[in-house]
């Protein structure tokens, strides 16, 4: 098995459509469920690989490769899992203050409901009232005032006044009419309220429960995690006290640099990258002007200087091709200048490794990483968080290791960076 071709294929499928996952207001239920089929599938391959190892007995730096992308690939899982839940209590808390708003819209037309139904049912007792009366009096009583009338001006007067009831009558059964309709409109909007109300309870329902799923697959990949990382100690022990695995180790920390060499030879020969969106490259300063002054990727000590370097325990001199820079795992790695992301990928000796494009021919290299925060063609401005140390492909503890190149001449980073805190 080809373990950097595997690598590419691990990451370069895991990476971004896990960054992906982070577009959107809503969980991707099928999406994510994908993403995560996929990366568990990943592991198993990877777990396979391993037993195979060990049942070989053979081929340590094997083992402890592969068990370093299985930690990195459920480090990933665990992080899908733990935005997923972070997404659906967003979900649960929105859906709680939407529940809350029906409530009190239901408690709102109820009171419409009873005052709509208070004036319905005196307008009607008044319509029924005057119907009944009109009924039984109205042509005897009508003509015996109209004929009473003393005078023509009293009987014009009694006359309106006979026309201003009629239209009071009108008016109020109109008005009836009008409330009646009212009110069934009040009961239309209270049932689909109601309808809508039983519809969120059952979402919220529905997500506190898969966020309690999760939760449980959460749980269940730390403590598999745990155990990965214990074995990763075991097998770097074996791997520590075995010369032959440290030379193979060193071969292939060579070969990652030589393959190193050829992506940044591929991205050199690409066609010019997209123009950056607003706000990227802003100041006009390119990269060569800021020579000795970029920021330090991450704080911390450098252990191992650009050029030759003894291995501690063989006292094989082999070339560095950029520094080592000690610092605790977990650390932000951050880009040393505005950028376009040329590469994420795996390889055996850097492990997470990470290629910024700074434009006029200038790229730096982050390896070692334990989490990467990008995926290729994203921009970056200065300072932007790349990922963050670890100690993947590295048998002496977490670290970053950076370098810079200038089209294909490797340059020594410290050159670059501005002074550095530590001695």
């Amino acid at each position: 098995m080809n373990f950097v071709r595997l690598g590419w294929i691990v990451f370069l499928a895991a990476i971004p459509s896990l960054l992906s996952a982070q577009s959107g207001t809503s969980a991707d239920t099928s999406g994510s469920a994908r993403r995560l089929k996929e990366l568990r599938a990943q592991i198993q391959q990877l777990e396979s690989e391993i037993a195979t190892s060990r049942a070989q007995e053979t081929d340590l730096l094997s083992e402890l490769d592969n068990l370093d992308q299985s930690i990195s690939l459920r480090q990933l899982v665990i992080k899908t899992l733990s935005r997923e839940r972070e997404q659906l209590e967003t979900d649960i808390q929105q859906t709680g203050r939407q529940i809350q708003r029906r409530y009190r819209e239901l408690s709102r037309l109820q009171g419409d409901r009873t005052a709509t139904k208070r004036q319905v049912d005196a307008l009607q007792d008044v319509v029924v009232r005057r119907a009944l009366y009109m009924y039984k009096h109205w042509n005897v009583d009508r003509w015996t005032v109209l004929l009473r009338a003393r005078s023509l001006p009293e009987l014009l007067s009694r006359q309106y006044y006979f026309r201003k009831i009629h239209h009071w009558d009108v008016r109020h059964i109109a008005e009836l009419t009008e409330q009646v309709d009212s009110l069934a409109a009040i009961e239309s909007r209270i049932e689909a309220e109601r309808l809508d109300l039983q519809s969120d309870l059952g979402r919220q329902e529905t997500s506190r429960n898969e966020k309690e799923r999760l939760l449980t697959q959460k749980r269940g990949e730390e403590s598999a995690l745990v155990r990965k990382k214990s074995d990763r100690a075991r097998v770097l022990a074996d791997v520590r006290n075995d010369r032959e695995a440290l030379k193979r180790q060193l071969e292939e920390t060579r070969q990652a640099a030589q393959e190193i060499e050829k992506q940044i030879a591929a991205l050199a020969a690409r066609p010019s990258p997209a123009v950056p969106p607003p706000g990227y490259f802003a100041s006009g300063q390119p990269f060569a002007a800021l020579k000795g002054n970029l920021p330090w990727p991450v704080t911390g000590r450098v252990v191992a200087r650009f050029g030759p370097y003894k291995h501690p325990i063989l006292g094989t001199v082999t070339d560095n091709t950029g520094i080592d820079i000690e610092a605790a795992k977990g650390t932000p790695v951050r880009a040393a200048s505005d950028a376009m992301v040329g590469m994420v990928t795996w390889l055996r000796g850097f492990g997470n490794t990470v290629i910024l494009d700074h434009r006029d021919g200038y790229y730096s290299v982050y390896a070692h990483l334990d989490e990467v925060n990008v995926a290729r063609n994203d921009w970056l401005r200065a300072g932007d968080a790349i990922g963050t140390v670890g100690e993947t492909g590295s048998l002496v503890g977490s670290r970053l290791h950076f370098e810079i190149w200038n089209k294909r001449d490797i340059q020594n980073p410290e050159l670059w960076l501005a002074r550095s805190p530590y001695p």
